[in-house]
Parts: C-alpha cells; sequence; structure tokens
C-alpha cells in the first residue's frame, strides 16, 4: 500500500499580530475622542476627519486579517499552497522559487516575532501576512525548498 504524503502545516495566523492590530484601532479612536476636546475651534474637523480616515482604514485591514483563516501556508511534496482570503489557494512549486525574504514588524513579544513570508518567482510576488515566528518559517521553508532541489537534481 503506498503512502499518501499529507501537507504539513508551515504557518498559521498569529492571534497576537490580531491582538496588536485591534488594539491599535481602539487607539486611533482614543486620539479620536481626545483631539475633539483638545481642539474645539477651527481645527476641530480637520483632525477628525484624518484620525476617521485613519481608523476607517485600521478597520478595513482589521477585518481583513480577522477574515484571514487559521492556517495559512502548507508545504506538499513539490510545492507550497498558500491559502489567502475566501480559502482560495493558491500553489508554488518549488521550481519556480528564487528567493524567500522576511519583514518582521517592529513590536515584538516575549516569546515570537509578527512579520510576513514573501515568496519571489520569476512572474509573482506572494506576500503573506499575520504570520508568528518568521524566523523559524522562513528557515523551514528554505530548507524544504533546498531538500527538493538536491533531490531533483540526484534523479
Amino acid at each position: 500500500m503506498e503512502k499518501v504524503n499529507q501537507p504539513i502545516l508551515i504557518a498559521q495566523k498569529s492571534k497576537g499580530y490580531v491582538a496588536m492590530m485591534v488594539a491599535s484601532s481602539l487607539l486611533l479612536i482614543l486620539a479620536l475622542v481626545f483631539f475633539s476636546f483638545l481642539y474645539q475651534g477651527s481645527l476641530e474637523r480637520v483632525v477628525q476627519s484624518i484620525c476617521f480616515v485613519l481608523w476607517i482604514v485600521f478597520f478595513v485591514y482589521n477585518t481583513f486579517i480577522i477574515l484571514l483563516p487559521k492556517k495559512l501556508i502548507y508545504a506538499t511534496e513539490k510545492s507550497f499552497v498558500i491559502i489567502g482570503f475566501g480559502n482560495k489557494e493558491q500553489i508554488i512549486p518549488f521550481d519556480q522559487i528564487i528567493e524567500v525574504r522576511q519583514r518582521n514588524t517592529r513590536a515584538r513579544s516575549i516569546q515570537y516575532s509578527f512579520g510576513s513570508i514573501i515568496i519571489i518567482t520569476p512572474n509573482l510576488r506572494v506576500r503573506v501576512s499575520a504570520i508568528a515566528e518568521v524566523d523559524r518559517i522562513k528557515s523551514k521553508m528554505v530548507e524544504l525548498i533546498s531538500t527538493y532541489k538536491v533531490k531533483s537534481a540526484s534523479l
């Protein structure tokens, strides 16, 4: 009986990143309230509108992050499977990957860092955000790619 290779979970959405983004959105609401009391005059509407626009941008981004599926990147025998908004799958074969980059956010937790993984191919650049332990995930992805390329070169 043949052994069927199951996809391996590589990265999932970080709860800490989502909490940080929601907290920053709440801080913008507090800034809106604070500035409305601070500027009682000609600048009041300008400051309020700037804070309101910033809050709308954060709200849309937070909604997008919250609606992302929990499991974001899988590895199969020959490719990565990126699961995006609406559970749409994007398959990126190891043969086409030129580089895997990481972007850490400036906020760091005691246990791990938040960030995103960027996968670069000749005609595509895929960024997966809201990932925990970016350093470990990038090294695991690079290891899988190099292992595959060594195996395929020996065949």
